[in-house]
């Protein structure tokens, strides 16, 4: 389970350092680390109602999500050579819901 913390007393950071020897170091210090997770917190629809608690499960990508698929086969049997041999044919629409209506999907 991941708890979405409400304001940054909730949060501890530490500084972070990234590249050593040759390439360029680059330090985050645990303010801006925080400032970019509330941001981000912000931003998201989902997230952002959900501070202080703990988020549900599946909850910020498909909270609801229904899938129709539908699919039509038929056999035909045919005689070659005095042996009986199966073709099979099938129609296969997936997610028949957006065909509909893209709104549904």
């Amino acid at each position: 389970m991941i708890y979405i913390p409400k304001d940054a007393s909730e949060i501890t950071f530490v500084s972070q350092t990234v590249g050593t020897g040759i390439q360029v170091a680059v330090t985050s210090t645990p303010e801006q680390q925080s400032a970019a997770l509330f941001q981000y917190i912000d931003q998201d629809k989902y997230l952002s109602t959900r501070k202080g608690q703990y988020a549900e499960r599946n909850g910020a990508s498909l909270p609801w999500r229904n899938q129709v698929d539908f699919r039509i086969l038929q056999d035909f049997y045919v005689k070659v050579a005095g042996k009986r041999n199966t073709i099979q044919l099938s129609l296969d629409v997936f997610n028949l819901g957006n065909l509909l209506n893209k709104d549904w999907a």
